[in-house]
């Protein structure tokens, strides 16, 4: 599957130099946010042992976390998930466009992941957002190319029961886990409108849904765009291009791509793996 130009790895002539662009990164040469972020506070402590790192904003409605860079979003991550920082019932504004890699992703049917370079000749790779409880307001912005691939594990851009999740894109997302859930593994318990997900590649092997688990409130004017595949030979039901299922309404959503599972399992679809038809319904 093809995202954007640059050459398929199908006839990539290994003799020939190609455009930086066109550069195909192996998986074994990713370079880690996490370690990117560990290394500059370490550096930082050593000058100055009360240096924290210049977040802007309390967290507050009123004064909310800015992340303005692909520094900021990944200190986000490695803060949220050491423990540094408390997220919970916090505010957070992305407050320009974000760029965690400006290459493009590609797969085949068989979940084998192609990184074509952007420009510095790196794929760097960042780890699942753990917490709960959150306000994030995307204004509008866009975060690409969230990357993260471990076969032995459950992996999603965030993992917990946001609290609400307004007017952000997700672009060029690849995942690839045991278990692979899109955009969040947890249900979102409160509100999310204007999310979007597009030219996502979404790879799980006994588990996938493109965009998230379930919803347990309103979603609304979300648009989920992957490339979605089980690869494994055994998987669990309820799985769906969109959703594993809703038990609240899922309303003027769009879901496109492809949906491929490998297995063979009972009650999935592509939109939806199931739908409590009391309580939820799926419409426009």
């Amino acid at each position: 599957m093809r995202w954007g130009g640059g050459v398929s790895p199908s006839i990539v002539d290994p003799d020939k130099t190609y455009p930086q662009e066109d550069v195909i990164i192996p998986d074994e040469d990713k370079v880690s946010w996490n370690d990117i972020v560990a290394d500059y506070i370490a550096e930082q402590q050593a000058i100055d042992s009360n240096w924290t790192y210049p977040l802007a904003g309390t967290g507050s409605s009123s004064n909310p976390y800015q992340i303005s860079s692909a520094m900021d979003f990944a200190y986000f991550s490695y803060s949220a998930n050491n423990g540094l920082v408390s997220y919970s019932n916090k505010y957070i504004h992305i407050t320009n466009d974000i760029v965690l890699n400006d290459g493009y992703f590609e797969t085949d049917d068989d979940a084998n992941i192609t990184y074509h370079d952007g420009g510095d000749g790196k794929l760097y790779e960042i780890q699942t957002i753990n917490k709960n409880s959150m306000y994030i307001y995307g204004n509008n912005h866009t975060i690409k190319g969230f990357y993260l691939n471990d076969e032995e594990s459950t992996v999603a851009v965030f993992h917990s029961t946001l609290h609400k999740i307004y007017d952000l894109t997700f672009e060029n997302t690849c995942l690839k886990g045991d278990k692979a859930y899109g955009l969040n593994s947890g249900e979102f318990y409160y509100n999310i409108e204007n999310v979007k997900n597009i030219n996502a590649i979404v790879l799980g092997k006994t588990f996938v849904c493109g965009f998230a688990i379930g919803f347990r409130a309103e979603c609304n004017n979300c648009e989920n765009n992957a490339t979605v595949i089980q690869y494994g030979d055994t998987a669990s039901q309820f799985m769906g291009g969109f959703s594993s299922g809703t038990l609240k309404n899922i309303k003027n959503c769009k879901n496109s791509g492809k949906f491929i599972v490998k297995a063979n399992v009972n009650r999935i679809g592509g939109f939806a793996g199931r739908l409590n038809r009391t309580i939820g319904k799926i419409s426009d």
